[in-house]
């Protein structure tokens, strides 16, 4: 009788550990995306400026050689 007590209470115990383990688990992936996702917000933000500065710096420097260079060549 006193070792199958012992035995449910192990039992119940490693369930307990188990459900634990899952639900910090679950918390751990949901504030690991969110954090992902936040900072994808805050690369899309980002992007968007920089990309139309870089558009603008390789426009300028595009024309630049073009006018440098004699006409039909391209670097």
């Amino acid at each position: 009788m006193a070792k199958r007590l012992h035995s449910s209470l192990m039992t119940a115990a490693f369930f307990r550990k188990e459900a634990l383990i899952h639900s910090l688990s679950a918390f751990i992936l949901e504030f690991l995306g969110n954090a992902r996702n936040g900072m994808t917000q805050i690369a899309s933000y980002l992007r968007s400026p920089m990309t139309r500065q870089c558009i603008k710096i390789f426009m300028k420097a595009d024309s630049m050689n073009e006018s440098v260079l004699p006409k039909g060549e391209r670097l």
